[in-house]
């Protein structure tokens, strides 16, 4: 019994996603990979919907707008923008393509994650359209 036990633990930890995890976020190690040179598309509850480039040179890229991102040592996604520099940090879950970002232990938005730069930000230095 105690061998299907075994078995049956590293086959449920072999099904679960290859992220690791630290409470309910991604670690750095996971949620830079996960953001780096993707866009993400989504709604976030204090500003609304978003389309964002976040290019692996650490800038990020919307319309009308550029700043730059980083991963800070507590796990969290770290967003300045050429409209407001003050920084703000996120922590994030991405999970099948899908992202969460979380504040405080709060739901602070959502979107979904895709390969490149599908907002045709990252050719454009002054992120206009």
């Amino acid at each position: 019994m105690k061998r299907i036990l075994a078995v049956a633990s590293i086959v449920a930890l072999a099904a679960s996603p290859a992220l690791a995890r630290d409470g309910d976020h991604m670690s750095d190690a996971d949620l830079g990979p996960a953001v780096s040179g993707k866009t993400i598309q989504g709604n976030m509850k204090g500003s609304g919907n978003y389309t964002e480039y976040y290019a692996p040179d650490g800038t990020v890229k919307g319309k009308d707008y550029t700043g730059n991102w980083r991963i800070d040592d507590n796990d969290c996604l770290c967003v300045s923008y050429s409209t407001n520099p003050t920084e703000s940090c996120w922590h994030g879950r991405v999970e099948n393509g899908n992202v969460t970002w979380m504040r405080d232990g709060v739901e602070d938005g959502k979107g979904t994650v895709t390969d490149g730069d599908n907002g045709g930000f990252r050719d454009n230095d002054n992120a206009r359209r």
